[in-house]
C-alpha cells in the first residue's frame, strides 16, 4: 500500500481497488464555500468532488458521517487517517508528499513544486498530475498557481479555487 505522511500527522493511504464485491455509494455535504461530493467503497474514498453551493446534504450513514468528518479534518490541517483509491506513480507520490506538506492558505508554484518532488523540470508534468486529481481538498491542488500568481485552471472552476484559498488563509493558517 501506498502512503503519504502528513505534517500534521496521519495518513493518507492509496489502495488499488476496493474490494470486489464493495458498492460504490455517493454522497454529499457543505463546506462554506462548495458542495462536497464522495464516491466510496467501504472505507476507500474513490473521488472527492466540488461544486457550488446547492442543497443541503441528505442524511448519512455513520460511516458516511465518518468519511466526511475525515475529509473536512484533513482539509483543516488535522491529523486524520483516510483511504483513497490509487496507485500512483512514484512521480506523483512525490508530487502529492510535497503538496501536502503546504500549510492550509498556502500556494505554490508549478515549477517550486515540481523542484521540491524532486524534478526541477518537471512543471508541466506537475500540472498533469493536477488535472487527473479526483480526490479534492485532500490532495489540495487548489494550492497550485502559476508562477506569476495566476489562479490558473481548476477542475471545479477558479471561483472555487479562489474561495478555498481565500477561506483558508482567514480561517485556518
Amino acid at each position: 500500500m501506498q502512503s503519504i505522511e502528513l505534517p500534521h500527522g496521519g495518513l493518507i493511504n492509496f489502495e488499488e481497488r476496493p474490494a470486489k464485491r464493495a458498492q460504490l455509494a455517493h454522497f454529499s455535504f457543505r463546506l462554506p464555500m462548495a458542495m462536497v461530493h464522495v464516491s466510496h467503497a467501504e472505507d476507500v474514498v474513490v473521488s472527492i468532488e466540488l461544486s457550488a453551493i446547492g442543497a443541503p446534504a441528505s442524511s448519512l450513514t455513520p460511516q458516511q458521517r465518518r468519511i466526511a468528518r475525515s475529509i473536512e479534518e484533513l482539509w483543516r490541517g488535522k491529523p486524520q487517517n483516510l483511504i483513497l483509491q490509487g496507485p500512483l506513480t512514484e512521480f506523483s507520490m512525490a508530487v502529492w508528499q510535497a503538496l501536502v506538506e503546504l500549510s492550509p492558505g498556502s500556494t505554490i508554484s508549478y515549477t517550486t513544486l515540481a523542484e521540491r518532488a524532486g524534478n526541477p523540470r518537471a512543471a508541466r508534468a506537475v500540472a498533469r498530475v493536477m488535472s487527473q486529481n479526483t480526490q479534492a481538498l485532500v490532495l489540495p491542488c487548489h494550492r497550485v498557481i502559476g508562477k506569476s500568481g495566476a489562479l490558473t485552471g481548476y477542475r471545479w472552476g477558479e471561483d472555487i479555487k479562489a474561495a478555498l484559498i481565500e477561506f483558508e488563509k482567514l480561517q485556518l493558517s
